[in-house]
Order: structure tokens, then C-alpha cells, then sequence
């Protein structure tokens, strides 16, 4: 029970102490020396946990953006699919009527639906078709050709290979249909793991890429300006001057997923931002750093100061002591010579006597 409590204290811990770091990294340049004493495993946590921040917005938004599609998409299928037939590999729709559609755009480019006999020279006018295209799907009786802009050439897939099931299945608008309603949760699922995991490695190494840029222009300017910092510094440095163009990505992440707003120069911004960021960190821990030194500068002339006047005070009292001493040993002296000149006095009388 114990154990559990210290274990739930410990994460309250580090959830104020991450918010506060980027309350810090955004409005305090002078409190970005603080960053500098910590090791590099914490400054890559941090930075991994606001790209967590930043790739769960965008899986949501994308997710989201997918769930609309996928629904058009069975609307589509529902409305304009009358008849789909699928046997020993061969896909025939609406009697092979040819069709085309841009429900997929957004993902897939331009969608043709031609599941007729067709000829060679028309499959390869087809192929030649799409290579015109950054994006698109032709779905024939046999296969898809499928062309985007990651792949270099057209990409040829069989039903059969594509639906890993045999020859021997059939299939109906029914059965399609209801696969697909029955499994549409475990596909948005399925897509936001792939979209978090898949953004997150690829925008973490981007940011971080970012953060080394920042760190070798802080090097710059800090050599520029006569200030010996080691570039481990910078790059802490950089990682949380990357923290507020993070924040504003979020944000315009967000506008632009739900409204289509768009700002022409934001990754122009983005980048000034952080070199702004850091320029000034820099220059803020160099003019504190001249303070300190001001600063210790006064305190050890004062303490020179103190130092003296206690050096003086204590001459003066040993001079004091010195002479009282003196003056003693002297009084002392003097009562001898007068104790010694009565006892001389006094001898003759008796002898007389």
C-alpha cells in the first residue's frame, strides 16, 4: 500500500515538474541555465513526451479525418454498387460497368472501377493513365493497380494476395459490406496505433534534428560572444527552445484539422521562433553571468574591506594591549626601585641602634 502511494506521488511528481519545464522553456530565457545542469537522458524525455503530446493530436485529427472517409466510402459503396460479385479471383461490379470516383482522393487519389475483359493494350493505356498521376487506384477484374508518391512505378496487387483468401471464395455486396461494418472499429484502431507510432519515430527524429541545428547556431553565438559553453549545453539548450513552435504546431494542428485554416509562412515562423529562442537564452545567461561576476566582484571587495578593517581593529587592540602591558611592567618597575630605595634608607638606623 505504501509502495503504491510513493509510486502515485512520484508520477504526480513528474507530470507538475514536465508542465512546469515547458511553462520555464516558454517564458523564462533566464531560467534556461537551470536546464543546463541537468543530464541529456531527462532533456530527451521531455523532448519525447511534448512529440508524444504533439503525434497524439495528430493521430486523433487523422483518425478522425479516416473514420469520415471510411463512412463516404460505404455510403458510396451502398448507393452506387449494385451488384459485386467476387469468385475464383475474379471481381466483376455492377456488370462490369466502368466507374470513377473521387471519394478517396484525400488518401488515394483518383478511384476507376472497370472490371471488364479487357485487352492488353487497354490495361497498359490504363498503367499509362496513372503514371500521369501522383495518387490513384484502378481496381480490374483480376487486380489493382495502385500508383502514389512513395512508390517509383505502378505497384500490380491480386485480389487473391490482397485478401490472403483462396480462389474458391465467394463473395457478395452483402458479405463486403457487413465485414466492414462488423470490423470498423478494430480498422480506426488499427489506424490510429499505426498513425501515433509511425508520426511519433519520424517527427521525434525531425525535432531532434531540429534541436542539434539550434544547438550548433547557440555554439556559434556564444563562441561569438566570448562565452565558454560546451555544445551538450546548447543542445539541452535547443531541445527546450523547440518547445513553444511545438506548442503552435499543436495548435495549428488542430485549427487546420477542423477548420482547413492554413498559414502560408507557419513553418518559417516555426523556425524563427526557435532561433529567436535560443539566441536569447544565450545572451540572457551571458548578462546573468556578468551580473554574478559584478556581483562577486563587490562582495569580495567588501569582504576585502571587512577583512582589513578586523585586521586593523585587532592591531589596534594588540597596540593597545602592547602599551597597557608596557605601562604595567614600567608601574611595576618603578614600585621595585621604590620598595629598593626604602630598604637602603633603613639599614644605617639600625646599625646605629
Amino acid at each position: 500500500m505504501t509502495n503504491n502511494m510513493e509510486n502515485e506521488e512520484q508520477k504526480t511528481k513528474t507530470k507538475r515538474s514536465f508542465f512546469k519545464d515547458v511553462l520555464k522553456s516558454i517564458k523564462d530565457f533566464d531560467k534556461y541555465e537551470d536546464f543546463l545542469i541537468e543530464g541529456m537522458g531527462r532533456n530527451v524525455i521531455y523532448l519525447s513526451k511534448i512529440v508524444a503530446i504533439f503525434t497524439l493530436v495528430i493521430a486523433i485529427l487523422s483518425t478522425y479525418k479516416f473514420s469520415q472517409t471510411f463512412n463516404s466510402i460505404l455510403t458510396y459503396f451502398n448507393d452506387n454498387i449494385t451488384e459485386l460479385v467476387y469468385e475464383n479471383g475474379i471481381l466483376s461490379i455492377n456488370k462490369n460497368e466502368k466507374l470513377e470516383t473521387d471519394i478517396l482522393q484525400d488518401l488515394f487519389g483518383s478511384v476507376t472501377i472497370d472490371t471488364s475483359n479487357l485487352e492488353d493494350n487497354q490495361i497498359e493505356a490504363y498503367k499509362k493513365e496513372l503514371e500521369n498521376k501522383s495518387n490513384g487506384i484502378i481496381l480490374l477484374k483480376d487486380e489493382i493497380l495502385i500508383k502514389n508518391e512513395m512508390l517509383t512505378s505502378i505497384k500490380n496487387v491480386k485480389y487473391t494476395s490482397l485478401l490472403e483468401i483462396g480462389e474458391n471464395v465467394v463473395l457478395n455486396k452483402d458479405d463486403v459490406l457487413n465485414y466492414f461494418l462488423t470490423n470498423q472499429m478494430n480498422m480506426y484502431v488499427m489506424t490510429f496505433l499505426m498513425l501515433f507510432f509511425y508520426t511519433f519515430v519520424v517527427y521525434l527524429f525531425s525535432v531532434f534534428l531540429d534541436a542539434v541545428i539550434l544547438a550548433i547556431l547557440g555554439y556559434i553565438v556564444a563562441r561569438i560572444i566570448k562565452m565558454n559553453i560546451r555544445f551538450e549545453a546548447t543542445l539541452k539548450m535547443g531541445i527546450h527552445a523547440l518547445t513553444l513552435p511545438i506548442v503552435l504546431n499543436i495548435i495549428y494542428v488542430l485549427i487546420n484539422g477542423l477548420t482547413g485554416f492554413v498559414v502560408k509562412y507557419f513553418q518559417i515562423m516555426y523556425t524563427a521562433i526557435s532561433y529567436i529562442y535560443i539566441i536569447t537564452a544565450i545572451f540572457m545567461i551571458k548578462s546573468d553571468y556578468i551580473k554574478r561576476k559584478i556581483e562577486l566582484q563587490k562582495i569580495q571587495s567588501q569582504q576585502a574591506k571587512i577583512k582589513m578593517e578586523i585586521e586593523s581593529k585587532k592591531q589596534k587592540e594588540e597596540d593597545e594591549n602592547s602599551d597597557q602591558k608596557n605601562e604595567e611592567e614600567k608601574k611595576e618597575q618603578r614600585e621595585k626601585e621604590r620598595k629598593s630605595d626604602d630598604g637602603k634608607g633603613q639599614d644605617p638606623e639600625g646599625s646605629n641602634a
